[in-house]
């Protein structure tokens, strides 16, 4: 009698399994009914990412691109420059860099380090350099927006340059460059890209060289500022717990009393290659990823073929080092 007992429980248990993983637990799912659960509801729900984007120019020629997002009582707000490393040339390599440093050192009407200004206002703050662009973000409590757009607008056209403070950053900027150095993947990063565009922007590194950043002149720093700083040539963004309304109220106040700069001097390539390797700085660490996407293969020659090599070696290399 045991041993029959035992082969119909067994004979039960088998017959149980074969039913579908919800009739036991809706908790439980195959991996098969992950998988397919996952592509339904990736055809059905459309893409919220850029849904209720609302797109605003001010006079002076500043886009402005705001998005409400109510779910945390907070709001990121991000300053996007249309200038990078791309705008440089071999003897001002790191340029771009160098100013974003210095875009952190107070102005003529906030004379203080800005870091100590975000962190009063309890911002997460920082910047970034790339090839096409140099971008400024901070996310704070969604009542200290109008603080925020206000250091932001300030910086924009009321950044001090001075002497002391740029021979301080330059030493910040090479001690970067000099780290950078022992990274396998920045090495590698940069060997490739002059040998990919030996006679273009984009064969130069980002942070620039040390030797470029030496040299480095208020008086260039300066120019560099007035001719790519200006609200024709940023794009701002606003993301979080806000009233659209009123936030366009503060910007056209803030910003919009902010001139447009001369565009005389100002690169303006059209259909340029926009790669993802950035450098990233904070006050502890900087970041770097080198993953070139693609090149034009009809302007580049075998540029095509040779960045997408270089792309699956670095996620090989990337899934060995995590």
């Amino acid at each position: 009698m045991p041993l029959l007992l035992l082969s119909l429980w067994l004979v039960a248990v088998f017959l149980l399994s074969d039913r579908p993983a919800h009739s036991q637990d809706p908790v439980i799912f195959t991996n098969k009914e992950k998988y397919q659960s996952t592509l339904l509801a990736k055809r059905i729900m459309p893409s919220t990412l850029t849904e209720n984007v609302r797109k605003t120019v001010l006079e002076n020629g500043l886009t402005v691109l705001t998005k409400e997002v109510h779910t945390a009582p907070v709001v990121t707000v991000q300053v996007w420059y249309k200038v990078g490393s791309r705008n440089e040339e071999p003897g001002m390599n790191g340029i771009a860099h160098q100013l974003e440093h210095m875009m952190f050192k107070g102005t003529r009407n906030h004379p203080i380090q800005f870091g100590r200004l975000f962190s009063a206002l309890g911002s997460d703050s920082n910047a970034f350099t790339s090839y096409d662009q140099t971008a400024y973000y901070g996310t704070v409590e969604r009542n200290k927006l109008k603080a925020l757009l206000v250091l932001e607008a300030d910086r924009m056209q009321n950044s001090q340059i001075e002497p002391e403070q740029l021979a301080s950053e330059k030493r910040v900027v090479i001690s970067e460059l000099q780290g950078y150095e022992n990274s396998p993947e920045y090495r590698l990063n940069r060997a490739v890209m002059q040998a990919v565009f030996p006679n273009h922007a984009y064969g130069l590194p980002v942070g620039g060289t040390k030797a470029d950043v030496e040299k480095f002149e208020v008086e260039q720093v300066e120019k560099y500022y007035r001719n790519f700083y200006s609200p024709d040539n940023a794009v701002l963004v606003i993301v979080g717990d806000f009233q659209t309304a009123n936030a366009l109220e503060t910007i056209k106040e803030e910003f919009g009393k902010v001139a447009r700069q001369e565009a005389g001097g100002r690169e303006q390539e059209a259909g340029v290659i926009s790669l993802s390797l950035s450098t990233q700085h904070s006050a502890l660490s900087t970041q770097h990823s080198a993953l070139p996407s693609y090149c034009k293969n009809r302007e580049q020659g075998g540029c095509y073929k040779l960045c997408i090599r270089y792309q699956m070696q670095i996620n090989r290399m990337s899934r060995r080092w995590m």
